[in-house]
Order: structure tokens, then sequence, then C-alpha cells
């Protein structure tokens, strides 16, 4: 397991530049009255402490699909920020939903993700009589493993036994869709690195997708397929 520990709590900034202003028994009025370059100064300063309250606005969260033959699964690791996962649940499940204290908050979170993520396997047909098939769509069913806490981050596993193999010929596509937490933030951003998915082709590489809620599915071509004549019936 992950090892987790509490962040430090941050004091809070009013207090402390209240204080920083009472030292040596200067008020706040009394800062006001000086020259133009110290309140410069302190706008700056104050600026550059919210610059990572304003970075940290940005919505998002990055899943990992690992294509891995020596368990012989597709296995499947979702992060988010659990400052983001703690607001979140305390809207979409209820709110007495704790994620550091409760085991069931995180099992319904858990469950929550798996509800909002898909994949499905997307296999060209071959064209008969020159006339092209529609394509075969298997979704595929994951197994829960449960979530799990890492510092600033929830983690959320899923797997699922690796596809069959499938005909060379034929182009072989997946299509990812991740709409966690979209329906709370419409700017919320799901991007899913693909690994390993050598089924056919490029062993070891990554393939990345970004989801959002205006495209919240993709489609990744795995196999491009091979050249080959129609097959005739």
């Amino acid at each position: 397991m992950l090892s987790f520990a509490l962040p430090a709590n941050r004091p809070d900034l009013a207090i402390l530049r209240t204080n920083s202003l009472r030292r040596n028994g200067t008020t706040l009025v009394a800062a006001l009255r000086q020259p133009l370059w110290f309140l410069a100064f302190l706008l700056s300063a104050l600026l550059l402490g919210a610059a990572p309250v304003q970075a940290h606005q940005m919505k998002s969260a990055i899943s990992k699909v690992l294509f891995n033959p020596r368990t012989g699964n597709l296995e499947v690791m979702h992060r988010f920020y659990l400052h983001d996962a703690e607001h979140a649940v305390k809207h979409l499940l209820h709110k007495k939903a704790d994620l550091l204290n409760d085991a069931a908050s995180r099992q319904q979170f858990a469950e929550y993700v798996a509800q909002h993520f898909a994949l499905r396997v997307i296999l060209a047909a071959p064209t008969i009589k020159a006339q092209a098939m529609p394509p075969t769509v298997k979704p595929l069913q994951f197994r829960l493993l449960g979530a799990e806490l890492d510092g600033r981050f929830i983690w959320v596993y899923q797997e699922t036994p690796l596809p069959v193999q499938l005909p060379l010929q034929q182009e072989l596509q997946l299509e990812v869709q991740h709409t966690s937490l979209m329906e709370l933030w419409p700017s919320q951003v799901n991007a899913v690195n693909v690994e390993g998915a050598g089924l056919h082709d490029g062993a070891g590489k990554v393939r990345t997708v970004k989801l959002t809620k205006q495209q919240p599915t993709q489609r990744l071509t795995l196999y491009a397929g091979k050249s080959a004549s129609p097959v005739k019936s």
C-alpha cells in the first residue's frame, strides 16, 4: 500500500499578513501611510502568494491504462487531487462524505469513478464484395479494486483481462471515455495515458487523450491493419 501523511495545515494568509504588520508596533493603518514603493512591494507579494491558488483552479485528473502482458490484465489507475475529490464527494455523494477518515466514502468515490469511465475495443470489419461492414464494438468490463490515499492524491484502481488476440489484417481502435467530475466542473480535463498497447504494434508506446465536457470520448488507433484484398463471400 502507498504511504499517506496528512499535509501540514497552511496558516491563514490573512492572519500572517496582520501579524507581520503589527510587529514593532506597526499597524495596518500605519502601513498604509508608508511610501508607494512599500505598497507596491506588498501588492506584489500578495499576487505571488495567490498564484498557486489560481493555478489550482484548473480542475484535472490523470488516468493510466496499462496493457500488462506479465499479469495478463489491462490495468487502470485514476489519480485525482484529494482536495478536489473531497470537495466533489460532498456535492456528488452526501455532505458527510469524508475521504480522509472514512473507507466507505473512498469506496463510494471509487464506484462513482468506475461508473464514469469506459473503454471499448473497436475492430474494423472486413470489406465483403466492395461493401464496408459495420465495425465490431466490444465494451470492456472492469473489476473495481478500490481506492487509496497517497499524500495529496487519491487513486482509484480497476482491471480486466487483456482482450483476446485479434486478426492482424483488421484495424484496431480503443475508444476512451472518462467524464468524472465534469457535471460538477465543466472545465474539468481528464487526461488518459495508454501504455504498452502493443497488441500488434508499438509495445511500450504511450498514447494520450485529453477528455473534456465538450469531447468526453476519443478514439486511439492501436493497429492500423494490413493492406489486403477484399474478402469475398
